[in-house]
């Protein structure tokens, strides 16, 4: 979640973060094309406000704040009133907000909320937001649909939609002899311990694997080597799979024998590691490049490697959508259709990193005037939801994998008892 907001971001979600206070404005500013007023909204007499809640107190923040300024002044018949503030406390208020009425007309949350909104009531679907005039659904990565999506029908437009990648310090891989990212497991599993130096009371780790409120480290790993963590229908946990488990012990052991990383990390405990240079390597997104570069660590990103069931990686999604007690829908639809189109991506990707959504900009040359934006755009089509379209994301992920997957980090359990014991207790939420 540019948070990702939690678990993101980011996502949840795995974010370094200034956490600001919350900032409520009308403004204006400078002119950025795409996006026109409907015939109603234009022949309103005075400008309609839409309230706009999210969490991008990160360093992409300047960039979200600048877009608005930009659609309010190309606009003047539709205005939007945005809240910023962090995360947490806009995932504590929301749900109570909407349900009584009282909430924005337009949030800006993680992908995993979409199921437990829609069913809840609290979000309409916004199906004519697409189509003619609206959002075009044809240049969407087929992925990002399937999430956007409840029970048949929209309910979610992209905001932003980021492949996660390894990030790797090149001082510390040079120390050690290293001059590039690993491409495959075993090189990657080699460099970790190769990296990995604890003496004298100091302490290098060779990668930081946070399991808890972040993007899914431990789920990009069950991919990549074939394993998974529900069936494709999303009604069975595999997760107890000879393939998962496999991958769960092989890194597990990796962290108890040779303390390539410490236990239980959350997305920020990773995110300071690396900022510190006292890790070697992080999974995380595009939002990461601005706090690291600021930290002068000297960095690269690749893709992740490739293990037996790659490549892959998970994506992390941050979405746009409607209040059920909005009555704005036109408006609504005239602000997420500009926010989708080329002009707002390409700002919004020069100016804070995060891939344009669009497939039909994989070649824009203005986005090199950001040098890592095509670096995470190669991740795109490698991109996999964790628990997309799942309605218990949150129980399942907090109440089940994170306790299971510490419980193996820190040797109380194996991996195919944990993960024996995890699916089971899936399965009776599925049910």
């Amino acid at each position: 979640m540019m948070h990702c907001t939690p678990p993101q971001r980011r996502p949840s979600t795995a974010r370094i973060a200034k956490r600001t206070a919350g900032a409520s404005f009308l403004v204006a500013g400078m002119l950025l094309g795409g996006g026109s007023l409907s015939n109603s909204a234009a022949r309103a007499a005075s400008p309609v406000t839409l309230t706009f809640w999210n969490g991008f107190t990160g360093p992409d923040e300047a960039a979200v704040v600048a877009l608005v300024k930009q659609f309010n002044a190309s606009h003047p018949s539709i205005q939007i009133n945005m809240t910023i503030e962090p995360w947490d406390t806009l995932l504590q208020k929301l749900p109570l907000s909407l349900r009584v009425g009282k909430g924005p007309d337009i949030a800006g949350l993680s992908n995993q909320y979409i199921p437990q909104y829609a069913q809840a009531g609290l979000i309409q679907p916004i199906d004519s937001v697409y189509g003619s005039g609206g959002v075009d659904a044809s240049v969407i990565p087929k992925g990002v649909k399937q999430i956007l999506q409840n029970n048949g029908h929209y309910y979610a437009v992209p905001m932003t939609v980021d492949p996660i990648m390894m990030y790797w310090n090149k001082t510390l891989f040079k120390a050690a002899g290293l001059t590039a990212a690993p491409t495959t497991w075993a090189q990657w599993q080699a460099d970790a311990v190769k990296l990995t130096k604890h003496a004298n009371g100091a302490d290098q780790y060779g990668l930081a694997l946070a399991d808890n409120n972040t993007i899914p480290n431990w789920q990009i790993l069950i991919w990549d080597n074939g394993g998974d963590i529900l069936s494709a229908d999303n009604k069975q946990a595999v997760i107890n799979g000879p393939k998962a488990v496999a991958a769960v012990s092989q890194w597990a052991n990796l962290m108890r024998k040779d303390r390539i990383s410490p236990p239980a990390l959350s997305g920020a405990d990773d995110d300071k590691l690396f900022q510190t240079g006292k890790a070697a390597m992080e999974m995380t997104g595009p939002w990461a490049t601005t706090g690291f570069t600021q930290a002068h660590i000297n960095y690269d990103v690749a893709m992740i490697p490739k293990g037996p069931g790659g490549p892959v990686t998970a994506g992390n999604a941050d979405v746009l959508v409607l209040s059920k007690s909005s009555s704005n829908l036109a408006q609504a639809k005239v602000f997420m259709t500009w926010w989708n189109s080329k002009p707002a991506e390409e700002y919004l990707a020069i100016h804070s990193g995060h891939a344009p959504v669009r497939t039909d900009m994989l070649n824009d040359a203005k986005l090199n005037a950001n040098p890592w934006v095509h670096k995470f755009q190669v991740g795109t089509p490698y991109a996999r939801f964790y628990l997309g379209n799942v309605l218990n994301y949150a129980k399942i992920d907090g109440d089940v994998v994170t306790p299971a997957l510490q419980s193996i980090e820190f040797g109380k359990q194996s991996a195919s008892a944990a993960l024996n014991s995890a699916a089971g207790k899936i399965n009776s939420i599925l049910k």
